[in-house]
């Protein structure tokens, strides 16, 4: 007699799309994964991604570099002007998930805000929220336009990403 036993692999995996300009080439953990835009699925975890822009195209443009969470059946997206050093690159970094507990009115979500560094001025469709870090409820589902400010730094707006 023999028993086969079946094993369901449940690995938690998310999205990640990462768009650039220039065009740079993208680094997961220290490997080289291909070159904006780019498209692909990993395991659910924190990773150091790095981009560098392409010579050809920008040889004046600053790498970089930091943390990204992928979360499970989640996409998160990252958006970088790469310039010419870090205070005239910027960029955004959303992950769109299910919230941890259920929105208090129907058709309503939360938006979490972190900026680097702390303390930007927040709006949501021209209309100031608060200062970063901050989370915002009970925002109604659509279309908006999130914007942050920071003096010494460019304002910097993003519309949903798709």
């Amino acid at each position: 007699m023999f028993v086969f036993l079946l094993l369901k692999n449940s690995v938690k995996q998310g999205q990640l799309k990462i768009i650039t300009s220039p065009t740079a080439q993208v680094i997961i953990n220290n490997q080289s994964k291909g070159k904006t835009p780019f498209e692909t699925t990993l395991e659910e975890g924190e990773y150091l991604i790095r981009l560098e822009p392409e010579m050809t195209e920008a040889s004046e443009s600053a790498n970089w570099s930091g943390k990204v969470k992928i979360f499970n059946n989640t996409l998160t997206y990252v958006n970088r002007e790469l310039g010419v050093d870090d205070i005239s690159s910027s960029g955004v970094i959303f992950s769109v998930k299910k919230m941890d507990k259920k929105p208090t009115k129907k058709q309503t979500g939360e938006i979490e805000i972190l900026t680097e560094p702390d303390g930007a001025i927040v709006s949501l469709d021209n209309e100031e929220q608060g200062i970063a870090p901050v989370i915002l409820s009970e925002i109604p589902v659509g279309d908006h336009e999130l914007s942050t400010y920071s003096p010494g730094f460019f304002r910097r707006s993003q519309k949903n990403p798709h």
